[in-house]
């Protein structure tokens, strides 16, 4: 992982010269705090000294690893980008049924907007902070990414699986609805499996009442090793819990033997 050194100059000010002095600060952390910084307090009003700040070190070692705060804003959003990209790709190339395949695809990136929640926020909401350059590249991965979607909407289309509605405006329903979980699941304390099966359900039925008590939809396993990999590793902590439980009344058993028999040995010498 890439890492920034420490400043190479003095600062002027005295503080800043001993400031984080032989700190290194790896490339996840200095983005997530800025995406933090940038997300509660607004891209605008923050400055690389609040972000040297909120890391401990002077402003020259950021300067370092990033040519200033754009870059660094651009950085949050390919970061993010890639972290999508690689969890879902493989998903979407897989050899399951394209509903299948959509609807571990749609869980897994709910559970990104849940794990980023800065990240996701700049991503949505500082597009417009960028020149025209950034923007424009930007825009080109998002579409990047819309299509990866709308490739496994169109196999589900050819297959009869999905209803013959433009790709692009299900993949843009379905990123407006998932994305904005970034905003409040810190807030809501909902279960990430729990939005994700009610958003799948909302998504594949919708919300009127067919008379059946469904409760959410959830990915389907794809193999029995997968299906009972859960009940499995249930066991697995039942079976070591016991055994530790044993382990415990054995050592109880044992201590109360030992107790006993001094006790009788005590009794016999004062009846001597």
């Amino acid at each position: 992982m890439k890492r920034i050194a420490k400043a190479g100059k003095a600062a002027a000010d005295p503080r800043q010269a001993s400031k984080g002095r032989g700190k290194r600060i790896a490339r996840l952390e200095l983005l997530s705090a800025a995406a933090t910084l940038f997300a509660r307090k607004g891209y605008r009003a923050s400055t690389l000294d609040d972000l040297a700040d909120v890391l401990g070190v002077a402003k020259p070692t950021i300067y370092q690893y990033v040519k200033g705060k754009e870059a660094l804003l651009l950085e949050v959003f390919e970061t993010l980008l890639d972290i999508v990209e690689e969890r879902l790709g493989p998903i979407a190339r897989s050899r399951q049924a394209p509903d299948e395949k959509l609807r571990r695809m749609v869980h897994a990136y709910i559970e990104i907007m849940a794990e980023q929640p800065d990240m996701a926020t700049m991503w949505m909401r500082e597009e417009a902070s960028f020149s025209e350059k950034n923007l424009l590249h930007i825009l080109r991965r998002n579409r990047k990414l819309e299509r990866i979607f709308e490739g496994v909407v169109e196999e589900g289309q050819a297959a009869g699986l999905f209803r013959p509605i433009m790709p692009r405006l299900i993949v843009l329903g379905l990123f407006g609805m998932c994305s904005f979980v970034a905003y409040w699941v810190r807030l809501a304390k909902i279960d990430v499996d729990q939005i994700a099966g009610a958003f799948l359900l909302m998504l594949e039925s919708g919300w009127l009442d067919d008379g059946k008590a469904a409760k959410g939809a959830w990915p389907r396993a794809g193999s029995v090793g997968e299906a009972l990999a859960g009940p499995q590793a249930q066991v697995a902590r039942l079976g070591a819990l016991a055994n530790e439980l044993g382990a415990g009344l054995a050592k109880a058993q044992a201590r109360l033997e030992t107790g006993l028999a001094a006790r009788r040995r005590r009794k016999k010498a004062k009846r001597r």
